[in-house]
């Protein structure tokens, strides 16, 4: 069985690669059109950066859309053309009207326009905008179909056997395809083949035509150690990310396909880490996370149920609004609104931090999610709540994290908050309740 199932993937594969050379919109109508041999959405792999050894794997070689993580290739394919000296930073690429109409995310640029190499980087990086990397690819290979060509041979030449490429960005192709253990080599070659763009990936914004970007990859300020990549999001994907971090001179890289939400894909990628910098180290594993990352594969490695609990938990979270198209979404946030101002009933009764209050739900939801996920390894019953006040008139959004014991406050203020000092502040289960 395993044999036919190997040899059905190569045939799957290998008529994939066989296209031909096609304009950039000729060649996506073309591909919609096709079969997807992908079967399931959950995978994972996690490797010790350097030496490549796994240290924890479920399915790292089954087929997976790679979503926007394909843009870590076209990135790749970008930093080698300026080690060869084809582009620099400074060098401008032509916007056509076929990049300007990619779906979003995007930077919204207008056709006949230009962009620097430096903005692109940074769009695909931060935004993951879908139209820069159709530029990128445009420039690179001529059409985006060729481009697509020309990414899946480089993937071969690192090692992606069962990887193929259709267009630059991640944005919904039946036969884009990849797998947990391809992303994490093409993450590695990243690290290791070009440490002078690497940081890119650590930078949690920039600005282009007086707009600030701010990035979608959140474990960036929530894990200790974490210094890049990229995360992706299409519905038939679920919500993925290849995170890289760095603890006591170890590198590792995890990859997690078909997350139900971005917010229970940080927490299951954060316990990953955490179980192979344990083994590296050889620390005894946290119980806790090891038995939440058996659950969650438990919960969400089934593709009819991963797909049931995205649509619901997507619905329920935009009440009255339509549910993304997946050909016109290639990267989101978090929907905004998903955190309770409600305390969990395993964390009734017990003391909470408040870590900020904002003008912004968006930036209270994000603050009181990374606190969460810090703090979540030493206090299982932590939870990450938003409640509603007013101040000088305005309303505010405070980041709560409830569910924590009266004597571990100030140790859960440095852990969550290390950097606000003052700013964070200890609540009483009455208070919690009088504030909302």
């Amino acid at each position: 069985m395993a044999f036919r199932a190997g040899l059905v993937r190569f045939a799957a594969i290998a008529l994939m690669l066989g296209s031909p050379l096609v304009s950039s919109a000729a060649y996506a109508a073309k591909s919609k059109a096709a079969a997807s041999p992908v079967t399931g959405r959950y995978a994972t792999i996690v490797m010790e950066a350097g030496t490549n050894r796994v240290l924890y794997a479920t399915d790292p070689d089954e087929l997976r859309h790679p979503a926007s993580m394909t843009k870590m290739m076209t990135l790749l394919m970008l930093f080698e053309a300026m080690d060869r000296g084809e582009v620099t930073l400074d060098t401008r690429m032509k916007v056509s009207k076929f990049a300007a109409t990619r779906p979003p995310t995007k930077l919204m640029v207008k056709a006949r326009s230009t962009v620097r190499v430096e903005d692109a980087i940074n769009a695909l990086v931060i935004l993951s905008a879908n139209d820069i990397a159709t530029v990128v690819a445009e420039h690179l290979g001529g059409t985006e179909g060729k481009f697509g060509q020309m990414m899946t041979a480089r993937a071969r030449e690192l090692g992606m056997s069962n990887t193929v490429f259709r267009n630059a960005s991640g944005l919904p192709d039946p036969q884009q395809v990849s797998t947990a253990r391809d992303m994490a080599t093409l993450s590695m070659a990243l690290i290791e083949k070009f440490p002078q763009h690497y940081t890119v990936f650590s930078k949690d914004q920039f600005t282009f035509n007086g707009y600030t970007y701010r990035t979608h990859n959140r474990l960036l300020a929530a894990y200790e150690g974490a210094d890049g990549l990229k995360t992706g999001f299409i519905n038939t994907s679920g919500f993925n990310l290849s995170a890289s971090a760095m603890r006591d001179g170890h590198r590792i890289v995890a990859v997690t396909f078909g997350g139900p939400t971005a917010a229970a894909r940080d927490r299951h990628v954060a316990d990953l880490l955490d179980r192979g910098f344990a083994l590296l180290s050889n620390q005894p594993e946290t119980t806790v996370a090891t038995a939440r990352i058996y659950n969650y594969e438990e919960n969400f490695k089934k593709p009819a149920q991963a797909i049931m609990v995205a649509r619901a938990e997507t619905k329920s979270a935009k009440k009255g609004k339509a549910r993304a198209s997946e050909t016109a979404i290639g990267d989101v946030n978090e929907p905004a609104g998903t955190l309770s101002a409600s305390i969990p009933a395993a964390a009734q009764g017990m003391w909470a931090i408040q870590v900020g209050a904002f003008s912004s739900r968006t930036t209270a939801e994000t603050q009181a999610r990374a606190a969460e996920l810090k703090l979540k390894p030493d206090y299982a019953t932590a939870a990450a709540i938003v409640q509603t006040g007013k101040s000088n008139g305005k309303t505010i959004y405070r980041a709560r994290i409830a569910g924590l014991p009266k004597a571990d406050l100030i140790r859960a203020c440095a852990i969550a908050a290390p950097k606000a000092k003052n700013a964070c502040q200890a609540i009483s289960p009455d208070a919690q309740v009088a504030s909302r």
